[in-house]
This record gives structure tokens, sequence and C-alpha cells, in this order.
């Protein structure tokens, strides 16, 4: 049984039933700029990325403060935020 994906941020794996290869090719596209210098195969995540997740990372620990209630709603306008500039 075989699975292959060969699109970039996709998740993807294999499934063997006695032996199996798995070959990753990596592609860098975009401007350099985008990529961690010391990530020469661009497996981690684009820089603005990785900055956007940090920032994430903090709102949600400035917010878990909050009561139960406030906490959650919160949460649910930020994914609003997200939703809506995924529509424009």
């Amino acid at each position: 049984m075989h699975y292959f994906s060969f699109t970039a941020f996709w998740f993807h794996n294999m499934k063997y039933l006695n032996f199996g290869i798995a070959v990753n090719v990596f592609w860098k596209e975009l401007d350099p700029s985008f990529y961690d210098k010391k990530d020469p195969y661009g497996n981690k995540d684009l820089l603005p990325a990785q900055q956007a997740f940090a920032s994430l990372d903090r709102a949600l620990t400035v917010l878990s403060k909050l009561p139960k209630g406030y906490k959650e709603f919160y949460y649910l306008r930020l994914i609003a935020q997200i939703e809506k500039k995924m529509e424009a």
C-alpha cells in the first residue's frame, strides 16, 4: 500500500506491509528571506509563520489568565478574526 504526497505544506505518510522506502524532496520556491537560514532543506515553517505562531502563543498566554467563560469568548473572537482574513 502506497501513499505519496507531492504538495508542499500537506501532511503525508506511507504505510508498508513488509518493506518500505520513503524519499523526501524539498523545494525552496519563495524569496530566500522567507526561509530560516539555518534550515537548508526548508523543513521548518516559513519565518513569517514562525513569527505569527510565536505571537499567537503570547496572546494565548495572556488570555489564559482570564476566567474560563471570558477566555473562551476571546478565543472564539480570535478564531473569527482568522476566518474573516481567510475569506478576504
